[in-house]
C-alpha cells in the first residue's frame, strides 16, 4: 500500500511518490474524437543533393565529350584553325538545340499535368498555339543553318550543280543524325497536341512540312 511501500528507488523514480505529484482533482481534459500523435517528418535535403550532383556529373562529361571533340576535329582538320572553330561552333549550336527541345517538352508536359483536370479554353489554346509557332521558329533559323552548314542549296532551283561540298567533320555527320531524330519526335508531340486540343493554325502544319523535308535533305547527305 502507499503508506507502506518498502521501495528503495529515490524521489520521482519511486512510482508511488511519483504518482503523489499528480493532482487527480484537476480536469485536465480529453480530445472529443480520437487523436492520434502525428511523427515529425522533417523534409531531407537529399533528393536535392542527388539533383545537384547528377547536374554537376552531366556537366563535367560534357566538357569532357567536348574536350575529347575539340582534338578529334584539330586531327580531322589538321590543326586549321578556322575549319575547327567553325565546325566546334556547329557541334555546340546542335547541342544546344537538342538541349533546348528537351527543356521545351519538359516545360510543356509540366503545364499539361498541372491543368489536365481544366477544360482547354481559348486562352490556352492561343498560348500554346504561340509557344509552338515561336519554338518553330526558333527550329526553322539553327535547322537552316545545319543546311548551309552541310552545303546544301536553300535558294533557287536544287540541282547537284547549285550543292556546294559538305566539308564537315564525320563528328558533325553523327551529330547532326541525333538532330534529325531529336527534331523528327519533337515534330509528333507537337502534331499530336494541334490534333489533341484542336489548334486551327494552318502555318504549324505547313512549317512542319517544310523543315520535316529540309531534315531529310540533311539526313541522306549524313548518309552519303
Amino acid at each position: 500500500p502507499p503508506n507502506n511501500h518498502k521501495c528503495t528507488l529515490m524521489g520521482n523514480n519511486c512510482p508511488v511518490k511519483a504518482d503523489k505529484m499528480m493532482d487527480y482533482a484537476i480536469d485536465y481534459g480529453h480530445p472529443v474524437e480520437d487523436e492520434y500523435e502525428m511523427p515529425l517528418v522533417r523534409r531531407t535535403t537529399f533528393r536535392n543533393e542527388v539533383d545537384n550532383t547528377m547536374i554537376e556529373v552531366a556537366d563535367l562529361s560534357r566538357t569532357k565529350r567536348a574536350c575529347l571533340r575539340q582534338e578529334a576535329l584539330k586531327k580531322y582538320y589538321k590543326g586549321k584553325t578556322l575549319l575547327v572553330a567553325m565546325a566546334s561552333g556547329n557541334c555546340e549550336a546542335m547541342d544546344a538545340m537538342m538541349d533546348r527541345i528537351d527543356y521545351l517538352q519538359f516545360k510543356w508536359i509540366e503545364y499539361r499535368i498541372s491543368n489536365e483536370d481544366e477544360p482547354i479554353t481559348e486562352d490556352q489554346r492561343r498560348v500554346e498555339t504561340l509557344d509552338i509557332v515561336e519554338a518553330l521558329d526558333e527550329m526553322k533559323l539553327l535547322i537552316t543553318q545545319f543546311a548551309e552548314r552541310a552545303g546544301l542549296s536553300l535558294t533557287g532551283k536544287k540541282t547537284s550543280n547549285a550543292e556546294r561540298v559538305d566539308i564537315r567533320s564525320p563528328i558533325e555527320m553523327g551529330l547532326c543524325e541525333e538532330v534529325w531524330e531529336h527534331v523528327n519526335e519533337f515534330f509528333s508531340g507537337i502534331e499530336q497536341r494541334v490534333k489533341t486540343i484542336e489548334i486551327k493554325d494552318s502555318m504549324i502544319k505547313t512549317t512542319i512540312s517544310q523543315l520535316r523535308d529540309l531534315l531529310e535533305e540533311l539526313h541522306d547527305r549524313n548518309m552519303k
